[in-house]
């Protein structure tokens, strides 16, 4: 009878008397181990960014309205062809598309649809200014324009934006002189200070704090804005004139150099010295609300520091923008977009709606009820309304579909590889029973059981599949782990900014980037994630195939005479 460990010494030796066949026989275990333990990381990999992407604020229940024709046909044929023509260049057949009031009854009425979210956005509708010190910069506030009716604090969080305590949305009494907005927290960050004498005081330097090179950890605006009168106008062209006037003389002061011929510029009737007096129409403001990220609150709890890890995430600098904005009323907005639109200025950009016979909104979002009215809202827009439609669930059903065919090919070549390295393992040991023939009948004749016999063979091909398994697994997170570094590498700011000149490092962000976005890889995360139980379970499935590859050859092994194994010559 023999033990345990002389069963292993006795395969151990007899593998490495053949040490070429070993290592090809062992190789094949590690191609197919690591094919297929890659393939159900990448799985994992997918599914847990896709929980995540649910967790980190992303509302699966938004559906984008498209302004484009939904077409059905995904044919090759001429029509096909022009549909896709159109979603490429939006063409004027799209332009002709309803996205206005009437859509948003239509699309408010489809069962299963919470609320619908429409809004327009500029930024050059209107400036904005406290006494005759403190205006808007030149590049003007972006303006978002909503449906203050459904800006309740829950619609508004399901679309992303956080309203400070005490704050609300309040509807404008029409053509009033007097206009209610909410604010971003850093709004009143953004003014500029008609009577600084230095460049550095001219503005508070917020994005030298967002960006770590301000000289401050911690900057006062120039106004409290809930007890300065803010004054908003609507300039005209001749306004226009007279407040870039201002600002020349105002750079001229600090800098001659840039702005010496400036003064010479200025006539008579585009010359003022008080921001009271210029041209358009004035309103008066009354700020109804904040909007707020995290814990960051202009009055209470500003955290600076929140704002520099914000910028450093996905999506950052869109949550930061929103601090930047101000939003009014889509009322308010149709107002003052009529006045801007006889004021004759050529640099007016809200969304081209002046070329358009009637009012469009630049955005509708449909928010459902929950996750599970999202597919069929986005069928009866599609096939009733006729529109194209987005949305984030939809984004992640067809990147399943995408890595469903990468991780098929993965499976399917892992698969190939398993059994043509059980085949491998299969023919090895059947080789080594014919070599070892006149051994095995020795043994016998000794007294070594049957037992024994099928034990050793079967012990060396589960040696073969442990090695492969252990060697298969380390080889497939050294892959995983590689991967990722070299997206973190091609995604870093430094590799970035040296692509510049270099082919292979532009098209190795290029894949990068495209292939992060197609998986939805979030930022810091590895590319391929292995799991422990993937880890045990690939050593475990090498062993596997190696003691199911062994079954044959070892039964075969005691079935052979003893008495015609010693005589069999070598």
């Amino acid at each position: 009878m023999m033990r345990i460990s002389d069963i292993i010494e006795f395969s151990v030796k007899n593998l490495t008397r053949r040490k070429l066949r070993t290592f090809l026989t062992i190789a094949g275990i590690v191609l197919g181990t690591c094919s297929i333990v890659l393939t159900f990381a990448f799985s994992y990999t997918i599914t847990t960014n896709i929980e995540e992407v649910m967790k980190s604020g992303a509302d699966i229940n938004q559906i984008t309205i498209l302004r484009r024709k939904y077409n059905p046909n995904k044919g090759g044929n001429k029509k096909g062809n022009k549909e896709r023509l159109q979603n490429q260049n939006q063409d004027q057949d799209d332009v002709t598309l309803e996205y206005g009031d009437e859509l948003v009854k239509k699309l408010s009425k489809i069962n299963g649809v919470d609320f619908v979210f429409p809004q327009c956005e500029t930024y050059d509708l209107m400036q904005f200014y406290v006494g005759n010190q403190y205006i808007s910069p030149d590049f003007y506030f972006n303006t978002m324009a909503f449906d203050f009716n459904i800006c309740t604090p829950g619609n508004l969080k399901k679309m992303g934006y956080a309203l400070a305590p005490n704050c609300k949305f309040v509807k404008d009494t029409p053509k009033s002189k007097k206009k209610n907005i909410v604010v971003g927290s850093l709004f009143p960050y953004q003014f500029v200070d008609l009577k600084a004498k230095r460049w550095e005081d001219l503005q508070c330097d917020i994005y030298g704090i967002l960006w770590g090179y301000g000289s401050k950890n911690d900057i006062e605006p120039f106004f409290d804005i809930r007890k300065e009168k803010l004054k908003g106008i609507v300039l005209n062209s001749k306004g226009e004139k007279q407040l870039q006037n201002l600002r020349n003389k105002l750079y001229s002061g600090m800098d001659s150099k840039n702005f010496e011929d400036d003064d010479d510029d200025i006539s008579e009737d585009t010359a003022v010295a008080s921001l009271e007096n210029l041209s358009g129409s004035k309103f008066d403001i009354d700020i109804t609300g904040l909007i707020t990220e995290g814990d960051f609150d202009l009055f209470n709890n500003r955290n600076w520091q929140l704002l520099k890890e914000l910028r450093e995430k996905d999506n950052g600098w869109e949550s930061i923008r929103k601090l930047t904005n101000i939003y009014i009323d889509i009322d308010t907005f149709k107002e003052l977009k009529k006045i801007k639109e006889k004021s004759n200025i050529n640099n007016f950009s809200l969304n081209d709606n002046k070329n358009r016979n009637k009012f469009a909104y630049d955005k509708i979002t449909v928010v459902a009820k929950d996750w599970n009215a999202v597919q069929g809202i986005v069928e009866t827009v599609q096939n009733n309304l006729n529109y194209k439609t987005k949305s984030l669930l939809g984004d992640i059903k067809e990147k399943q579909k995408q890595s469903a065919g990468i991780r098929s090919m993965l499976l399917a070549l892992g698969v190939i590889t398993v059994i043509v390295s059980a085949l491998g393992i299969a023919n090895m040991m059947f080789m080594s029973i014919s070599e070892r023939t006149k051994e095995i009948g020795v043994m016998k004749v000794l007294g070594c059981s049957l037992r024994n016999i099928r034990e050793m063979f079967l012990t060396e091909a589960g040696i073969v599949g442990l090695c492969g398994g252990i060697i298969g697994v380390g080889s497939s997170y050294g892959i995983a782990k590689g991967l990722s570094a070299i997206v973190r590498l091609a995604s870093s700011e430094k590799f970035v900014e040296s692509a510049a000149g270099s082919k292979f490092r532009t098209e190795l962000i290029e894949f990068v980037n495209n292939f992060t976005n197609m998986f939805d890889i979030m930022e810091g995360k590895d590319v391929i994630a292995i799991p422990i139980y993937l880890i045990i379970g690939g050593v475990l499935f090498g062993l596997l195939v190696g003691l199911i590859s062994g079954l044959a050859p070892a039964n075969r092994a005691v079935k052979i005479s003893a008495l015609a194994a010693i005589k069999q010559e070598q």
